[in-house]
């Protein structure tokens, strides 16, 4: 036996346990990356818009509705976790009904009809479900409590 041959089982050994670290930490990425593209950090709100407008009319509460891409984009999650669950109680304090609207694209049935033309973007509607506010990308912590919940800062909505 030659000193070369002994070798080889062992470098064979070791080239197997690199191939395979290799494997699994490529799949640690991949799964990673998925679970940060289901939303996560994106508020817990219902998703069907129709059936909140239907309630904020009968209890005569206004509506807060959250439209953002489908997958959550970094904006998105941005906004989520620095102003809108800094604010959760500001929310529930205004008696806001709320609804997170996800959109593949700005020509879905929803961001058509209230004329969204970035994401994210926040609306305010009345029980009666007109506008009365929105704000485009992201909003801080204290310009969305202090402007826009508040209605101290109207932004009208962009021209049809």
């Amino acid at each position: 036996m030659t000193a070369g041959t002994a070798i080889e089982p062992v470098r064979a050994r070791k080239d197997r346990w690199v191939r395979r670290a290799f494997l699994a930490a490529a799949v640690i990425a991949v799964a990673a990356v998925y679970l940060l593209q289901r939303g996560a950090g994106m508020p817990n709100w219902p998703g069907d818009l129709d059936k909140v407008l239907a309630q904020a009319q009968a209890e005569k509460r206004p509506v807060l509705v959250f439209f953002h891409r489908q997958p959550p984009g970094d904006t998105s999650r941005r906004l989520a976790g620095a102003t809108i669950a800094k604010n959760a109680a500001t929310i529930q304090k205004g008696r806001f009904l709320t609804v997170r609207v996800p959109v593949a694209g700005l020509d879905s049935e929803w961001a058509r009809k209230y004329r969204v033309k970035e994401l994210p973007t926040l609306v305010l509607l009345d029980p009666s479900g007109k506008e009365t506010n929105r704000r485009t990308g992201f909003v801080g912590e204290v310009p969305f409590r202090q402007g826009f919940l508040d209605g101290s800062e109207i932004q009208p909505p962009p021209p049809e």
